[in-house]
């Protein structure tokens, strides 16, 4: 067996990338709309992730 070194984290420590990111105080329904389906509207989480920095 091969050790491929530490298992990742699911969600991000205090500190790290996801408290830089410009979607950290965004809301989520605009990423995840209720009732769209796959893909759903995109426009507004592009811009705020063309945007960001991480």
């Amino acid at each position: 067996m091969t050790d491929n070194g530490p298992v990742p984290r699911a969600y991000p420590l205090p500190g790290e990338w996801a408290e830089r990111a410009a979607c950290a105080t965004a809301d989520p329904e605009l990423f995840y709309p209720a009732g769209s389906g796959h893909g759903g509207r995109v426009h507004g989480a592009r811009a705020i992730c063309a945007r960001c920095l991480v």
